[in-house]
């Protein structure tokens, strides 16, 4: 039996739940989480929230897939004409990566037929193909194919310049 990954189409808001009846099921499965950094004023707040909402990625076989359909927080197996979508394998693996790597990461649908493909030149990324896309922002993006999906973040550069000053001190 051949084990790819599928894509589960969830209630609204029960990704996590879902993701815990299949991990006590012992089935590898997948829900990207988003880290975001919200600003309210003065104060920041980290939010910890899945990039795809209503969906979570199962690695099973197709027999087995239609048993995990019947879960209670589950509505369908996300599929095309053809049937169930399988999400390719190093796919999957990018989307790990890239949400280790980065925060407040967003997607875009996209319909690209024709572009031209080619090697990632990210450390991340090393040997793995992706379609590049030139831009004027800093953002990194990371185009996947088989899931008409494209994801992007903005770059966030981190200040390494400290100045030393004495607080509460009078310099003479």
């Amino acid at each position: 039996m051949d084990c790819n990954w599928y894509i589960l189409c969830t209630k609204p808001k029960r990704e996590r739940k879902v993701a815990q009846s299949l991990k006590e099921l012992r089935i590898q499965h997948f829900c990207p989480i988003n880290k975001k950094v919200q600003k309210w004023g003065k104060r920041q707040e980290t939010i910890y929230e899945p990039l795809f909402a209503t969906y979570v990625f199962i690695k099973t076989t197709e027999a087995q897939l239609r048993t995990l359909q019947l879960l209670p927080e589950v509505v369908q197996v996300v599929h095309r004409k053809k049937g169930p979508i399988v999400a390719i394998d190093t796919e999957v693996k990018a989307i790990k990566e890239f949400m280790k790597a980065h925060q407040n990461v967003r997607f875009a649908i996209t319909n690209q037929s024709k572009q031209s493909v080619a090697l990632q030149v990210e450390d991340m990324l090393l040997d793995r193909e992706g379609t590049v896309i030139p831009t004027k922002t800093q953002l990194t993006k990371v185009t996947l194919p088989s899931l008409g999906v494209l994801l992007y973040a903005q770059e966030t550069k981190k200040s390494t310049t400290r100045t030393k000053t004495k607080i509460g001190s009078v310099n003479r």
